[in-house]
């Protein structure tokens, strides 16, 4: 069974400087600390090499969960807890945790089922 992983991400002097969540921790650190920032189109970066080529972070796992849902809600509690800005604030509507912190499952606009739904009946008619 798939496992997630809430860590921490400290410095030498003990300040916590990120928390996330992961299925796989060292390959998140690496990414954190050894892959070069990635620049979107938007000029962002992607969140990858966050801590680029410091030697002073280390990586401490807080917590193990059985599935994303409680593992992404228990790294915006620690984060909140830090006064970090949460992944609820940063991340839009459609990223998972936030269907899952509240509750909902993605649903098509009526606009977009209606389109689905001619698009489903033309194909069934040319199969006649």
């Amino acid at each position: 069974m798939k496992k997630w992983y809430v860590y921490e991400l400290y410095n030498e002097l003990g300040s916590i400087e990120y928390v996330g969540e992961t299925i796989d921790p060292a390959t998140r650190f690496y990414s954190h600390t050894k892959r070069r920032p990635v620049l979107k189109k938007d000029g962002k970066p992607n969140g990858h090499g966050k801590f680029y080529k410091r030697l002073d972070i280390h990586m401490n796992i807080v917590k193990e969960f059985d599935n994303k849902r409680d593992a992404w809600n228990y790294q915006c509690e620690l984060q909140e807890e830090y006064q970090f800005k949460t992944d609820r604030q940063t991340n839009s509507e459609a990223r998972i945790g936030n269907q899952f912190a509240k509750g909902n499952t993605f649903s098509h606009s009526e606009k977009t089922k209606s389109k689905m739904s001619e698009i489903r009946k033309k194909y069934w008619l040319s199969q006649i």
